[in-house]
């Protein structure tokens, strides 16, 4: 992802992981990493896409989609594709803004009328507006923005995920106690990170998207990817 909240990070020469659009998969992971608790779900707001399906010719306004390829293609709410929102902040995240459009996946949705989305232009959800977003690996809600953030955002352009430094420190150095206090410090300092969704949590290397089987597969709830051919036999799940 990007720099967390627009402060200058230094980038001290972290891995360059690939920067391709990981596909995704659910784990079993809680989903609460994704949205919080209670009514904070519904306030998650997200970036735009267009299916093709239409069911009654009110079309959204997707000719600004906000993000492009950096958006997400999955209504965070329900994990469904269709006619989706995008927000055009830092989440970059994406939602079924009518009841319709998740009707299928029985989604929450925005619950705007047809009227109310055909007149947003640039949508940005309540945590982008407010500048206050989940940690990705504990779920809490956190400021994220100016001297009083708590959360930092993936370097990497195309990642929406923020972290507490103490979270994405643990996770960048599981096996080392005093390099994840030291990487702790320098985080909350400003230095920029990228988070392990980026690379594969089997084998450790990152995505090749000229190989098939060396395509990440990011989980939508956890920062895990696996690539296809490192994906776990035991998880059931077809990639």
């Amino acid at each position: 992802m990007r720099s967390g909240d627009e402060e200058d990070f230094d980038d001290d020469g972290d891995d360059d992981y690939s920067d391709q659009n990981d596909y995704d998969y659910i784990c079993k992971y809680d989903a609460s990493h994704n949205h919080g608790s209670g009514d904070d779900k519904s306030s998650d707001d997200y970036s735009c896409t267009d299916d093709d399906s239409n069911d009654d010719g009110d079309d959204i306004d997707n000719d600004d989609g906000g993000g492009g390829d950096a958006t997400d293609n999955l209504c965070a709410i329900c994990d469904n594709g269709g006619k989706l929102l995008c927000c055009e902040g830092q989440c970059k995240r994406s939602f079924h803004p009518r009841e319709k459009d998740g009707r299928e996946s029985n989604c929450e949705t925005l619950g705007l009328t047809s009227a109310q989305s055909s007149e947003i232009d640039h949508y940005l959800c309540k945590n982008c507006e407010y500048k206050q977003h989940q940690c990705f690996s504990c779920g809490d809600l956190e400021p994220s923005d100016g001297p009083n953030a708590k959360v930092f955002q993936c370097y990497k352009a195309s990642c929406g995920h923020f972290y507490h430094p103490s979270c994405i420190a643990k996770l960048l150095e599981p096996d080392d106690t005093d390099g994840a206090c030291e990487l702790e410090r320098r985080i909350a300092a400003g230095m920029s990170f990228t988070c392990p969704a980026h690379w594969c949590s089997e084998c450790r290397t990152m995505e090749d998207s000229t190989q098939p089987e060396l395509w990440l597969a990011a989980c939508r709830r956890c920062p895990v990817s696996y690539h296809k051919k490192c994906f776990p036999r035991y998880s059931g799940i077809q990639i």
